[in-house]
């Protein structure tokens, strides 16, 4: 799959770089999250579902120059016209 995304080498360079974690670590996560849902009746106890502070998007001005040398078909029409249409 990540040989679609990716262009050249970079698949399997985010795969032999990514974290991999022990059981231990996903046991703990897992317990925690657990507590959470089971102490607040609901994940995330206290934040919108689709707010999570940490996770980052690039949602408007992609970086063009950055999906051109890191993906394969990254980017749409709108994402490369985005400047000529709303600016």
């Amino acid at each position: 799959m990540f040989s679609r995304i990716y262009k050249g080498s970079y698949g399997d360079r985010y795969l032999a770089e990514a974290a991999v974690y022990s059981p231990q670590v996903i046991d703990c996560v897992q317990d925690i999250c657990t507590y959470i849902y089971d102490t607040h009746g609901r994940f995330p106890a206290h934040c919108d579902a689709i707010h999570i502070p940490g996770v980052w998007l690039q949602v408007h001005h992609v970086d063009i120059e950055y999906y051109e040398r890191f993906f394969r078909n990254g980017l749409t029409d709108a994402h490369y016209n985005h400047h000529r249409d709303w600016h």
